[in-house]
């Protein structure tokens, strides 16, 4: 059990690292396109073009209240912190 401890805790942190990288940089990208009139050119070949959804994903209840937000995201939180939980007991 404590050798198990020990690897979630060195793996939590991997995850959370990656985690915090990968929303910096979304942030960043959201930062600079809101700076600018509808499309952000960094580089040649990428640019970022203004898009707002007031949905979650694909815009899929974009009419419903934040209660619904709310329990969607503590359905999947909960999913996912009993799916890390299993593998490290299994």
């Amino acid at each position: 059990y404590r050798g198990c401890y020990t690897l979630m805790k060195k793996k939590l942190f991997l995850y959370f690292l990656v985690a915090s990288f990968i929303i910096s940089i979304d942030q960043v990208t959201k930062f600079l396109i809101m700076g600018t009139d509808d499309v952000f050119y960094a580089g040649p070949f990428l640019r970022f073009e203004k898009i707002i959804n007031r949905g979650i994903t694909w815009g899929f209840f974009q009419n419903s209240g934040s209660v619904v937000y709310f329990s969607i995201t503590a359905l999947i939180t909960f999913f996912c912190i009993s799916l890390f939980f299993y593998s490290c007991i299994r």
